[in-house]
């Protein structure tokens, strides 16, 4: 390891035997992202993973609303929260978000998950990925009355139609009101 100089170690605790340092620590030292792929390409399936040991910034948002799955089965099922609910596409790629008061719509946004499919596709082929970088599998939108951030937790596609279509997925949804929506 003399390539890392005396300030880094490949052991969490020099006094400890067998504990080494996470290798997306290692790659990163290196200046690389380190992701892994744990299974070969599928002719039909193609999974991705966010890296779930990583933080994302939240600022600018003051809501949160956990745990979500979409999947093909209940995909045309909208989700009505008292403050907030969404509608997906047909074929699970666009989310319809709504910021919701007294049980009446107040304001629309569309998310589209096409780029981040895309990004996947292009950047990752069709292992499947864990570990990916939270903000490559994130896409925002704005409406005049809030902002709204998904963040997609893991992803299941399925490569034999054009384009790739989804099967599911879960997602973790930020939101909040914006000083014009108060």
């Amino acid at each position: 390891q003399p390539w890392f100089g005396p300030e880094h170690s490949l052991r969490q605790d020099p006094t400890l035997t067998q504990e080494f340092v996470e290798p997306s620590v290692v790659a990163g030292l290196m200046g690389l992202e380190f992701v892994t792929a744990y299974s070969t390409p599928s002719a039909r399936w193609v999974n991705f993973e966010a890296d779930r040991t990583q933080s994302m910034p939240i600022e600018g948002y003051d809501r949160l609303l956990p745990g979500h799955f979409v999947n093909e089965g209940d995909g045309s099922k909208p989700f009505e929260g008292s403050d907030i609910g969404y509608r997906v596409s047909k074929g699970l790629d666009t989310m319809i978000v709504e910021l919701r008061a007294g049980g009446k719509v107040e304001d629309t946004a569309v998310v589209s998950l096409r780029p981040i499919i895309d990004k996947l596709l292009s950047r990752y082929d069709s292992l499947m990925t864990k570990g990916v970088p939270p903000e490559v599998m994130t896409a925002s939108a704005s409406a005049p009355k809030f902002r709204v951030k998904v963040c997609i937790r893991d992803l299941n596609l399925d490569r034999r139609q054009q384009p790739v279509a989804v099967t599911s997925y879960s997602l973790v949804m930020l939101y909040a009101r914006t000083e014009r929506g108060l």
